[in-house]
C-alpha cells in the first residue's frame, strides 16, 4: 500500500457463487471475471476460481484466507 496509495477499484463480475455458513465460520467458492486494466501489479484478466475462507471474531466476520486460480483470457 506504500508503494500504490491510490485505490484501484476492478471492474469485475461474479458468478457460480457457493457459500457454507457455519456458526464461527464460512467459505465462499465462485468464478470471477476481470477485465484488462493493463495494471502491471493486480491485473487479473479473464476468468480466475476464486475461494474465500471467513471466522467469526468479537461478532465480526474476518477474511482469514484468500485464494485463486487464474486461468486467463480464453484464446
Amino acid at each position: 500500500m506504500d508503494e500504490f496509495p491510490e485505490p484501484n477499484p476492478q471492474n469485475v463480475k461474479r458468478e457460480n457463487i457457493n457459500m457454507r455458513i457455519l456458526q464461527d465460520a464460512a467459505w465462499v467458492t465462485f468464478d470471477q471475471y476481470g477485465t484488462d486494466t493493463g495494471e502491471p501489479v493486480m491485473d487479473m484478466p479473464g476468468l480466475s476460481r476464486e475461494t474465500r475462507f471467513l471466522e467469526k471474531q468479537n461478532g465480526q466476520w474476518k477474511i482469514v484466507y484468500v485464494g485463486w486460480l487464474l486461468e486467463g483470457k480464453k484464446k
